[in-house]
């Protein structure tokens, strides 16, 4: 049977999980936030959006324009309900640090930082591996995804792969490459990539990840 997977998107204030599958966020964060006592498996299950494609998705409504005080109570609650009835759960992170942020970083087996491909964003994903790293638990991988890498143009100049190569070694996960129809079609569509393009190099480039990860 087909592991099952939940996607956690813990971006209260501007995640973009549920918009990128076309699909209506459940979890009422606001409801719960005073009243944490109310959440149990039921609850939850009853909160978590399906995606056609058989994925699970825990996703709040956006809130722009609120600051709610999440406890780190309630986010240990979600992640260990989640936990008892899911075989992995994949986590949207934040990019503001919480209290809670610590506890999910120790929490998780692999953690990974997305970063795009500018000097400045590979500097910045090095300090913040670095920081990571002194959170997560020992037994724990952290690396670097750098996103929407484009092949250096003959006789150019500027960035190149190795540059990218040097300055993360072996903290470097991987390369997805810059394919904007493909992944662009799949979010207007709310699609998995593999239903818009099998077999995209996008999708190669994250098996390949994912398979460098279990070996």
């Amino acid at each position: 049977p087909a592991a099952s997977v939940c996607l956690v998107d813990l971006n209260f204030q501007d995640g973009s999980v549920a918009d990128y599958l076309d699909l209506t966020p459940s979890f009422k964060l606001e409801e719960l936030a005073n009243a944490p006592s109310r959440l149990d498996a039921q609850l939850l299950n009853v909160m978590l959006t399906r995606h056609a494609s058989g994925l699970s998705v825990l996703a709040t409504p956006r809130l722009p324009a609120k600051y709610l005080e999440i406890s780190e109570g309630m986010i240990g609650t979600v992640l260990g309900l989640l936990s008892q009835s899911f075989d992995y759960l994949v986590i949207d992170l934040p990019k503001n640090w919480y209290p809670w942020t610590d506890n999910v970083i120790w929490g998780s087996n692999h953690v990974y930082v997305v970063t795009g491909f500018t000097v400045p964003a590979l500097k910045h994903a090095r300090y913040v591996v670095d920081a990571i790293k002194a959170k997560a638990a020992n037994e724990a991988a952290v690396s670097v995804i750098v996103n929407k890498h484009r092949e250096k143009l003959l006789f150019g100049s500027g960035l190149m792969k190795k540059d990218a190569e040097t300055l993360l070694r072996d903290l470097l996960a991987g390369f997805v490459p810059d394919v904007p129809d493909v992944v662009q079609e799949a979010i207007n569509r709310g699609l998995p990539m593999s239903e818009i393009s099998p077999g995209s190099k996008v999708e190669k480039a994250l098996e390949r990840i994912l398979l460098k990860n279990k070996a």
